[in-house]
């Protein structure tokens, strides 16, 4: 029965994360499972898939995931460290913001504005099929989240620092 086939998916959900696979393996092995059942479908073998019926939870919070950050001293000695390149501007920027990489790159002025940071997109590299072959494309991309869009106050060094920035950017017209 159907009720039967839904607590038979979620026992087998439930081990292949209990055995550590990440969801996207489980997803990955659900996809393949389908498929072979779709072609005994296709033979005459089964009436029914009852893959279709499995739903995987979309994320799984892992508690016991270390997630490692600077201590102070360290990130003082990164500070410490930095010069006044783009790069190291960015790092500093970051560090003292929490953006990610992608959500930095895609910052322009307008984003800037009464001492805070208005993450509204991202600048990603996005693989494309051209000519048979995959190559990447870098371009101005939505966040993934709608809660990815976020207002960050600036520290003072942080405002300082994009000030000096902005004053050595080259006049457009």
């Amino acid at each position: 029965t159907r009720k039967e086939s839904s607590a038979a998916s979620d026992v087998y959900k439930r081990q292949l994360l209990a055995d550590g696979n990440s969801i996207s393996t489980c997803e990955d092995m659900l996809t393949r499972i389908t498929s072979c059942l779709n072609f005994a479908i296709s033979q005459d073998l089964i009436k029914k898939n009852p893959a279709i019926s499995v739903k995987l939870p979309k994320t799984v919070q892992n508690k016991e995931t270390n997630i490692k950050v600077f201590t102070k001293d360290e990130q003082d000695l990164l500070i410490s460290n930095l010069t006044d390149n783009v790069i190291d501007r960015m790092i500093f920027l970051s560090l003292g913001t929490g953006l990610r990489l992608s959500e930095v790159l895609g910052l322009k002025w307008e984003d800037l504005e009464d001492g805070n940071l208005y993450v509204r997109r991202q600048y990603r590299h996005i693989p494309i099929i051209e000519d048979g072959k995959r190559i990447w494309k870098y371009e101005y991309t939505k966040l993934k989240t709608e809660s990815s869009l976020r207002t960050v106050p600036l520290p003072d060094g942080i405002k300082i620092m994009l000030d000096k920035h902005y004053k050595s950017q080259p006049v457009s017209y």
